[in-house]
C-alpha cells in the first residue's frame, strides 16, 4: 500500500471516529445498548487502521 492510500485510509478512520464518539450518547440510547459496549465497537473500529 501507498503512503498516500494509507494516509487517506487513516484521515476516513479518523473523521468517522470522530463523528461516532460526537453521537456515542444517543447511539448507545437508540440501540438500547450500555456505553462500554458502544465504546469497545468504536476501539474495535479504530484498532483496523493499519
Amino acid at each position: 500500500m501507498t503512503a498516500p492510500t494509507l494516509r487517506a485510509i487513516c484521515v476516513a478512520v479518523v473523521l468517522g471516529t470522530t463523528i461516532v464518539n460526537v453521537a456515542i450518547d444517543v447511539l448507545g440510547r437508540d440501540l438500547g445498548v450500555p456505553l462500554s459496549t458502544v465504546q469497545w465497537t468504536i476501539t474495535g473500529y479504530t484498532s483496523r487502521c493499519p
